[in-house]
């Protein structure tokens, strides 16, 4: 008996000690910490956008952070700025960095792993917090309230227009209101519907200091300091109006990367929340096509990038009563295409040695060639010599004084590159005394050849 509880006692003992691994892994019990990474600063904001994360810094600036392998992120790329990054908001190809007493950064991403200041403006606040849309950044700029600034050109932002609040912290922008999370004042709720004369419609009590803010379909939901969390349903605010924005579900690209054509299928879907309908749509394509917001009946779309580049493209839609607004964002990368080889035969004077060679100490027929560019015109590098065909294999042994291949064509053709990328085969230039050396047998040797340059 005491054998049976011995062993039972084992077997719960086991399972407690996996248990607790398991539960000390971050298994089986809820959310873990899944990776970290250490910056230099005091980070006090984040925007996730593609594969990266941008971490507003403190003292340290703006870092950039490969998010791709979410276990393990690294930093990507980094840039210093004058005061303290507070808060952080991408949009297309820049990201927005409110920094402290600098007022606005305006960082271009479109290389990560570089990023650079493109613009900035003074605020006259401490600029706490940033949000984007459409053409403006809204910017919670401390004493000073909300700055609204024009990001049309992100090199030459420029203030627009200004509110007096008590202190702002936070913002969020939805439809055609500014949600300010304005410290003692509570949240207040501020019409854009002209970003150069922000007026306040509505704010509330929130009992304690309201420091961050968001706007989910009819509610705020404001970070109180040591009140917690408080839910305030904004339908009743701005003098009555109910009418909510329209609320974008999804907005896809198919491929959102390729090279030059692309073409790109972009669909964007929306509802209204209060039941209407969605009769319009704008498309913004950033290229020349379609240089701004343009309308669009239909909301599916094809286009073709003809351009190698980074292109940031948006959607904007109305509800029926016109009067609210909502736009996504996402972004196609195009590429320069990949040089293909093309058959420079024709232009290439070969000339090989009157009969074949045989080579007694390395035991093997061998001939020599000279080649000389007749086509007319330089051809630029890399050109390559593929044995297109031969009745004896080819001697492929480095310790031979033939040359050797620098590798096989996709249906198994040995080939040799006899002008390397970014050189040049001048116009009647030769390439004398190349040698190719072939296995003995008894057979006699005929081989053709093909050259090649992309």
């Amino acid at each position: 008996m005491k054998r049976v509880f011995a062993a039972i006692f084992t077997v719960f003992l086991i399972t407690g000690l996996i248990w607790a691994g398991q539960t000390e892994a971050g298994y089986g019990l809820g959310p873990f910490i899944a990776g970290s990474v250490d910056t230099d600063g005091s980070a006090s904001g984040v925007y996730v956008s593609d594969s990266y994360a941008y971490v507003a810094d403190g003292g340290a600036g703006l870092k950039v952070i490969d998010i791709s392998d979410p276990s393990s992120p690294q930093i990507a790329g980094s840039v210093d700025i004058d005061s303290w990054a507070e808060g952080v908001y991408v949009f297309g190809s820049y990201a927005y960095v409110a920094d402290g007493g600098a007022g606005l950064k305006v960082i271009d991403i479109s290389d990560p792993s570089s990023p650079q200041i493109a613009g900035s403006v003074d605020t006259d606040g401490w600029a706490f917090g940033v949000y984007v849309f459409d053409s403006y950044a809204y910017v919670a700029d401390g004493g000073a309230g909300l700055k609204v600034i024009d990001i049309s050109d992100p090199t030459s932002p420029q203030v627009a227009g200004s509110l007096d609040t008590d202190w702002a912290k936070s913002v969020y922008v939805s439809g055609s209101y500014a949600y300010v999370a304005d410290g003692e004042a509570g949240l207040k709720v501020i019409d854009i519907s002209d970003p150069t004369s922000p007026q306040v419609v509505a704010d509330v009590d929130t009992d304690d200091i309201a420091y961050g803010v968001y706007v989910f379909d009819s509610y705020a939901y404001v970070a109180d300091y040591y009140k917690g969390l408080k839910v305030i349903d904004i339908r009743p605010l701005a003098e009555g109006d109910n009418n909510q924005p329209p609320v974008i579900d999804s907005f896809t690209a198919t491929p959102t990367s390729g090279q030059a054509p692309l073409t790109v299928s972009l669909t964007c879907q929306a509802h209204d929340p209060d039941g209407g309908t969605i009769p319009s749509i704008q498309w913004f394509l950033g290229d020349s096509e379609y240089p701004e917001y343009t309308f669009h009946g239909d909301f599916n779309l094809t286009h073709t990038y003809d351009t190698p580049g980074t292109y940031t493209v948006s959607c904007r839609v109305w509800d029926d009563e016109d009067d609210n607004v909502s736009s996504d964002t996402l972004t196609i990368t195009v590429i320069a295409p990949i040089p293909t080889w093309h058959d420079v035969t024709d232009g290439v004077d070969v000339k090989r040695s009157p009969r074949t060679l045989y080579d007694r100490i390395n035991r093997c027929f061998f001939v020599y060639l000279d080649l000389t560019n007749a086509s007319g015109s330089d051809l630029n590098g890399p050109v390559r010599m593929v044995l297109d065909s031969s009745t004896i294999p080819l001697l492929d042994d480095s310790s031979k004084p033939g040359l050797d291949p620098d590798g096989y064509t996709e249906d198994g053709k040995p080939y040799f590159i006899l002008v390397p990328d970014s050189e040049n085969w001048l116009d009647g230039e030769s390439l004398n005394q190349i040698r190719l050396d072939f296995k003995l047998m008894r057979k006699r040797l005929n081989f053709e050849l093909k050259f090649e340059a992309k």
